[in-house]
């Protein structure tokens, strides 16, 4: 009998154990890694379908509008970089780049004015390597 109840012991553990890592699964993908010592302290994670982002939009001269910086995920590169407008509001609070526009908390962010851009918009937009900011 104690035999019995040993090994059903030892079952109930490996199911446990099991079904806590099939739980926690989904959790540690949601982790947001740790923060590039170049990306400023009020950017925001934005998890993609694709790419992932560091976006940073503090608002400035009005409530709608905001400087954005988009940084490439691990920090290394800025993406994206001007004045952004609402243009819209949004039912969720999501957080993305899709290489135009930006999701910013509860609006649609649409560029007015880049001051860089990957890969550069000859001859009005610098490419963000090469600018200095």
């Amino acid at each position: 009998m104690a035999d019995e109840l040993k090994r059903l012991a030892v079952i109930a553990v490996a199911i446990l154990i099991i079904g806590s890592g099939v739980l926690l699964l989904p959790l540690m993908k949601l982790r947001i890694p740790e923060r590039p010592t170049n990306v400023p302290p009020t950017a925001l994670y934005a998890r993609g379908r694709g790419p992932s982002y560091w976006i940073n939009c503090p608002n400035i001269t009005s409530p709608t509008r905001y400087y954005c910086t988009v940084y490439s995920s691990d920090g290394s590169s800025k993406l994206v970089e001007g004045v952004f407008q609402e243009s819209g509001a949004t039912s969720s609070s999501r957080i993305g780049y899709d290489g135009s526009s930006i999701d910013w908390k509860h609006a649609v962010l649409r560029p007015l004015h880049l001051d860089c851009v990957a890969g550069g918009r000859p001859p009005d937009v610098v490419d963000c390597r090469a600018a200095r900011h």
